[in-house]
């Protein structure tokens, strides 16, 4: 049996830019987020959040595209950094043999240090105001 983890995909985790100028990236192009964290989907919607105020200031030739660029790649690393790292530091934990075993006990007799990781490696639920989704 193939003691290696299995993917029916390329996943490549390697440190990538919000900004590969002159283009924005969202979504994977940016980032992939560690698949036990599950929440590549939310990421690239809130990135094409994060990416939407800025393009359309550009687009309205309100700032200029270096201005829209910078801007973009702070406001998706406030967003993402911690929680692309902590899910990296789970993943290398959980997949090797050696600290996996440790790594669970440690999380069995600290439920809510599992919590937090949970939480820290998903996006928050934003719900939209009741006025904004009237007709």
């Amino acid at each position: 049996a193939e003691s290696k983890p299995l993917a029916v995909a390329r996943l490549d985790f390697s440190r990538r830019a919000p900004v590969a100028a002159p283009l924005l990236q969202l979504g994977d192009a940016a980032a992939e987020i560690a698949p036990l964290a599950g929440d590549g989907i939310a990421m690239a919607l809130h990135s094409a959040s994060l990416a939407h105020p800025w393009v359309a200031a550009r687009l309205g030739a309100k700032i200029d595209a270096d201005v829209m660029l910078a801007a973009y790649a702070r406001a998706w690393r406030r967003a993402f950094r911690r929680r692309l790292g902590l899910a990296s530091v789970l993943q290398r934990l959980l997949l090797d043999a050696r600290s996996a075993p440790a790594t669970l006990r440690i999380l069995a007799v600290a439920p809510p240090l599992a919590d937090w990781l949970v939480r820290a490696t998903r996006d928050r639920v934003r719900v939209a105001p009741v006025s904004l989704l009237a007709p």
